[in-house]
């Protein structure tokens, strides 16, 4: 086996061509401990790319996995001259592998898939030759279907809609951002023009979500697209524990407001004069309904105490998400929450609860998340290991 901290590569795609043969297209494919994703995301896309004919290869970035996850890439890479790999020297998180791979792709465009998302290769084939046609084209933007794995993958609609393809004139940051404050569109699933990505893909501060300022890097730089046509079947619920957009959507509410102020930013000094007021009451209602859509997904995920907080929050703005009688038992509820989080901040190394609540903390909490495994009250021997907590409620 290769050391630990040693990235390692392979190019069969690239060695199969001839020196300074480029393909038309690079699929990046992102990945990180999940094989069995992997191994039907791969069958998908070598199967439908071949039988459309394109030129294109598949660079799946591998964040640091396991043994189970390399030998998925390695039989795929015997099986197809179109697979190549790159193993990180340890886990970059989503970004930095993402970062990686569309600097290191080959092809002339760039698209992007999750290990548990489906492109469709009719879509991204009209891509080549709309790059080709234009050369001041740097980005094709595009909706998705979204996939609920949790009813048998129901294809539960497009992510936005648009009456026809629109197009987006350098330096347009205003149309750019009207459009996505209009449609309330996440501009996430896009081609690029791979000799640009040094130029538009790169780091972006916490604050900001890195794909609006993404948007905005390409609006300075060329042309841009945002097709009607949706080219990926993307993974909306899943019914897998880790899921990045399921996590950011969760939390990521502050950080949307970022991004969209830093593209309206670059729209208000382009336009210093123009009627901002719209606009800015536009973002307001993106946040706020991104909030909401937050605090469902909380309640979901039985993440009481920030689900109660963040209804707290809208509150400010004289929004109700649930039912006064609901927020009733979410109080109780997040309090339950808060104070085994309170006790295990305070270093408590057993958690005592009272007969009445043991049972109920079994079948409410997420006691996974508190990394916690309480002791009722009945069955407590008095012994202690280290600090110990006594829960109960009135």
């Amino acid at each position: 086996r290769d050391r630990p901290m040693e990235m390692r590569e392979s190019t069969p795609a690239a060695a199969a061509r001839r020196p300074g043969q480029r393909p038309d297209l690079t699929i990046l494919l992102p990945t990180y401990e999940r094989p069995t994703y992997l191994e039907t995301c791969l069958k998908h896309h070598v199967s439908h790319f071949d039988a459309a004919g394109l030129d294109y290869e598949i660079l799946v970035c591998d964040n640091g996995s396991g043994e189970a996850t390399e030998a998925v890439i390695a039989r795929w890479r015997e099986k197809s001259p179109r697979v190549r790999s790159v193993t990180q020297p340890k886990n970059l998180g989503y970004l930095g592998n993402f970062y990686y791979g569309h600097r290191h792709a080959a092809g002339r465009i760039v698209v992007t898939t999750g290990d548990d998302d489906l492109l469709i290769p009719e879509s991204v084939a009209a891509y080549v030759a709309l790059f080709d046609a234009d050369p001041d084209l740097v980005m094709v933007q595009a909706p998705w279907f979204v996939m609920n794995e949790r009813e048998r993958n129901k294809i539960m609609g497009a992510a936005y809609t648009l009456d026809g393809p629109v197009e987006i004139a350098r330096g347009d940051y205003r149309r750019a951002a009207e459009l996505v404050l209009e449609k309330r569109i996440f501009p996430e699933v896009f081609a690029i023009r791979t000799d640009l990505v040094p130029e538009i893909i790169g780091p972006a501060d916490s604050t900001a979500y890195h794909f609006f300022v993404t948007l905005a890097r390409a609006v300075e730089a060329g042309r841009v697209v945002f097709s009607d046509r949706p080219h990926a079947i993307v993974t909306g619920i899943s019914r897998h524990g880790k899921h990045q957009g399921n996590s950011e959507t969760a939390s990521g509410w502050d950080m949307y407001r970022g991004g969209l102020e830093f593209l309206l930013g670059r729209a208000r000094d382009a336009e210093p004069d123009a009627d901002w007021s719209d606009a800015l009451r536009r973002l307001d209602a993106f946040v706020l309904d991104r909030m909401h859509v937050a605090v469902h997904m909380l309640l979901g995920a039985r993440a009481w105490e920030k689900a109660w907080y963040l209804c707290r929050r809208l509150r400010a703005y004289a929004h109700s998400v649930v039912a006064e009688n609901t927020m009733h038992e979410l109080l109780s509820l997040a309090a339950m929450d808060a104070a085994l989080r309170e006790a295990t901040l305070l270093g408590a190394q057993d958690v005592v609860l009272s007969d009445e609540l043991f049972s109920i903390y079994l079948n409410v909490i997420d006691l996974e998340r508190h990394g916690c495994d309480p002791i009722c009250a009945s069955d407590w021997t008095g012994e202690r290991r280290g600090r110990t907590a006594f829960l109960s409620m009135n």
